[in-house]
């Protein structure tokens, strides 16, 4: 199974070179903060998203610190996207993301508005740290520690089964 997780984080107000101030992210490069799920497997991390995927109902939503998040059941959880999803940073001013699944299907949230979507999902059933050794950060629980999500993440194995209402 192949997922992408996504923390877009934004720094600042640090324009691109040649762009108006204030309007442009200054790292728009597909990646920044991304987790995929080969990082569940290097190192190995088993026994995290077993249960099969479920129809869930869910919402976008931006965190301070740049980490896009989704709300599904009235619970805030860091996303693990489809694997060859991107999430970008298309501006500043306003703080706005764009999720792109592969296919084409694009999710958008900024501070003002988010799109809500159908999928299914599987909310990880293993409450365990995605460690290998006690202790030892993954890149994976890393990233979490750094969104600051506390409940359990959800993956979103297939980007097919997305359906998204824009607001």
């Amino acid at each position: 199974m192949s997922f992408v997780a996504a923390c877009a984080t934004g720094g600042g107000d640090g324009a691109a070179p040649g762009a108006a101030p204030g309007n442009t992210p200054a790292d728009t490069n597909v990646g920044t903060g991304f987790v995929d799920v080969a990082d569940l497997t290097d190192p190995p991390i088993p026994h995290h998203f077993t249960a099969p995927p479920k129809a869930l109902e869910g919402r976008l939503a931006l965190r301070a610190n740049g980490c896009v998040t989704v709300v599904v059941d009235g619970v805030e959880r860091m996303p693990l996207w489809p694997a060859g999803s991107e999430v970008v940073q298309e501006s500043i001013t306003p703080n706005r993301y764009a999720v792109t699944l592969p296919g084409g299907t694009r999710l958008v949230v900024s501070e003002a508005t988010a799109d809500t979507f159908t999928a299914r999902g599987i909310v990880d059933d293993n409450p365990d740290p995605f460690e290998v050794e006690a202790g030892l950060p993954t890149k994976i629980s890393t990233f979490l520690a750094f969104c600051g999500v506390t409940a359990a993440p959800v993956a979103f194995p297939d980007a097919a089964t997305f359906t998204v209402r824009k607001t």
